[in-house]
């Protein structure tokens, strides 16, 4: 008889298929806050997108906004947005907009709630790649945190990062990810708007959709997985590739924007039964932390390669996937390559910035991230790592 165990996290409320403008105004009144501090990127802070929108509708809970969160979520930028936040008297913060904008705001809850007010006091609390903390419960309230801030996230791309609890930044003078988490980092509401993620780029909304096949896969290959993650994974594998090629094909229909944001949701949910990512996502993060290179245009360039050399001891479940992607018989690794050329994104790592004479840093720094821990074929040393680069460029 199988058994197991599944943590829910501090998250209240998912909402979707509504505006996000009427839903935030709703939220805020529900939380009773007064004071609402709004966080987006710069292309998301003009007077006729989605944040001005919301600010519009918050009304005098309006307390301010901060629109120039970037990718990667640098920390001198998470400090200052939150600096402007306590100066705003916020009582209550919203982001509007990809992974790096939602890290952003769930960091900067911690300056919040220490009063961190330089990029020195900003100190990570987990290791790099690992998603837990030693003695944290994510899915209990700690004691003497009732009045701490807390965000809503309004994702404008496929990132998922408003599902979890965790998040890191970039330390831009060592190139390097540093990790935060916490109970109450996760978003306390989520609002999954289809029509906010018609501001975001075509090419860099379909790659975070490509970067949700990633952990897809990588999730239900993982050791660690179980039924339960292998039947949401299942449901959102079978959805996601129809609704990323109906995006490409007609940019304007808000029903397949709608589906990647549900499978955004499902795609999170393994790791609420302690599922996580190997390989591929371990190298992704080195790209990130060298090169700033979007996770999904990290995952179109790298996951056929990952695929083929994991396939020695994940051959079944490839099979496996590759039917519920409508495929049946066909290499997985094959399948992936296609969609990835159906949505015209970069498949090779050399044509995403990376520096071929870097591998062997690049894979030094791989072989630290706990990650490769989840990974279905044991990756034994730095050698492994190059293959798959070698494979890829």
């Amino acid at each position: 008889m199988i058994s197991g165990t599944k943590l829910h996290f501090q998250q209240e409320r998912i909402i979707y298929g509504r505006p996000a403008a009427e839903v935030i105004a709703e939220e805020a009144e529900r939380l009773e806050a007064h004071r609402v501090f709004l966080v987006c990127s710069h292309h998301l802070s003009d007077d006729n997108g989605p944040t001005a929108a919301i600010a519009k509708g918050l009304g005098a809970r309006h307390a301010g906004s901060y629109g120039k969160a970037e990718s990667h979520t640098p920390k001198e930028i998470v400090v200052e947005a939150a600096n402007q936040a306590r100066d705003a008297k916020a009582d209550l913060l919203v982001s509007v907009g990809g992974g790096s904008v939602t890290d952003t705001v769930k960091i900067m809850q911690r300056c919040l709630w220490h009063n961190f007010t330089t990029v020195d006091q900003l100190v990570p609390n987990r290791l790099f790649g690992v998603h837990q903390v030693p003695g944290m419960d994510p899915s209990r309230h700690p004691p003497g945190m009732d009045d701490a801030i807390r965000m809503i996230a309004v994702p404008a791309t496929y990132s998922a990062a408003e599902f979890n609890f965790g998040g890191s930044v970039l330390n831009l003078k060592t190139r390097a990810k540093e990790a935060h988490a916490h109970p109450l980092m996760i978003p306390r509401t989520v609002v999954l708007d289809p029509h906010v993620t018609l501001f975001t780029s075509p090419d860099q909304l379909l790659a975070s959709g490509i970067y949700l096949v990633d952990h897809f896969i990588a999730d239900f290959m993982s050791p660690k997985a179980n039924l339960v993650s292998q039947m949401m994974i299942g449901e959102g594998i079978r959805h996601l590739p129809g609704a990323l090629r109906a995006i490409k094909q007609n940019s304007d229909d808000l029903e397949p924007r709608l589906y990647g944001l549900l499978c955004a949701w499902w795609a999170r949910d393994p790791d609420l039964s302690g599922v996580f990512q190997g390989l591929g996502h371990a190298i992704g993060l080195v790209f990130g932390e060298r090169y700033r290179i979007p996770p999904g245009v990290s995952s179109a360039a790298l996951q056929p390669a990952a695929l083929r050399w994991n396939l020695p001891a994940s051959e079944t479940q490839q099979k496996e996937l590759a039917g519920r992607m409508g495929r049946p018989g066909v290499p997985l690794a094959d399948v992936v390559a296609e969609l990835i050329s159906d949505l015209g994104l970069r498949s090779r790592i050399r044509d995403i910035g990376v520096d071929r004479n870097d591998f062997p840093a690049i894979a030094e720094r791989t072989m630290k991230n706990a990650l490769l821990n989840s990974n279905p074929r044991k990756v034994a040393g730095t050698a492994d790592v190059l293959e798959v680069l070698d494979a890829a460029w």
